[in-house]
């Protein structure tokens, strides 16, 4: 017979049990209307009418972070890790919102901050989140030296324009001329600031056309990486002789229904 212990990581960290799916399933639904609640409590009327919920739902954290603790073999390496950091920001800002000091309006911004980011504990519960995840991790060397030649591309780019346009034409030094390669590489153009001569407009075409070919480049990496990953091997070890497996979908059939159905 299971120990308490064993029966508790079974609900906490497997989805393939009954309890394990509730289990999850409650603490996916409370960190989608945690959401919820704070972007409604930010609307100054609906301020501190979900303090009763906000309440309630930490405590459901507070319960899943002692029992995630519990059942880790480690409880101070996940304590450490992203997780546990995430889930432990997830019930701070209930825990000090009572101390004195911190009722600013800075401060509540603040919290309402860190309450948002128990979205990303969503990850958690999505293999191909995780997977994207690990593929980020993996490629990081590359994206990091990308943006790093992006960088540099970007500052050449503002120094440039600022000798072509000047100050009379709104580009008054080089962090000028950056803060234009940075809004016309990434394709946003607020239009505050813009070329007018005619060499400075070709600079500026030639620019735009850049930055659309450069979106390709983390994203052409990344997926790279994740075709790598191997799919989720489908544990077989309890299927017989008997079964075998489509090669498109994936989907295991008996293969007398095969057999049959080759010889009518």
């Amino acid at each position: 017979m299971a120990s308490f212990r064993e029966r508790m990581d079974r609900m906490v960290t497997h989805t393939d049990t009954p309890m394990g799916r509730i289990f999850n399933l409650t603490i996916i639904t409370a960190i989608v209307l945690s959401a919820f609640h704070v972007i409604v409590e930010s609307i100054p009327r609906f301020h501190g009418i979900f303090f009763p919920f906000e309440l309630f739902v930490t405590a459901l954290f507070s319960v899943e972070l002692a029992l995630r603790m519990y059942v880790a073999k480690r409880p101070l390496d996940y304590i450490l890790s992203p997780a546990g950091i995430i889930d432990i920001l997830a019930i701070l800002p209930s825990l000090i919102t009572g101390i004195p000091g911190m009722g600013s309006v800075r401060m509540v911004r603040i919290l309402r901050l860190v309450r948002i980011l128990r979205l990303f504990r969503l990850a958690r519960f999505s293999r191909e989140a995780e997977q994207l995840g690990e593929a980020l991790l993996q490629s990081m060397y590359k994206i990091i030296i990308f943006f790093i030649c992006i960088s540099i591309l970007i500052v050449f780019l503002g120094t440039v324009m600022y000798v072509i346009e000047g100050e009379e034409h709104g580009f008054t030094s080089i962090t000028q001329g950056i803060y234009w390669a940075v809004i016309t590489v990434t394709t946003v153009g607020y239009g505050d600031i813009v070329p007018m001569t005619a060499v400075g407009r070709l600079v500026s075409g030639v620019t735009m056309i850049i930055g659309y070919s450069i979106i390709t480049v983390p994203t052409g990496i990344i997926t790279v990486t994740v075709a790598k990953e191997p799919s989720p091997a489908k544990d077989t070890s309890q299927v017989g002789s008997g079964w075998g497996q489509c090669p498109c979908c994936k989907t295991y059939f008996y293969k007398e229904i095969e057999e049959k159905e080759e010889n009518p």
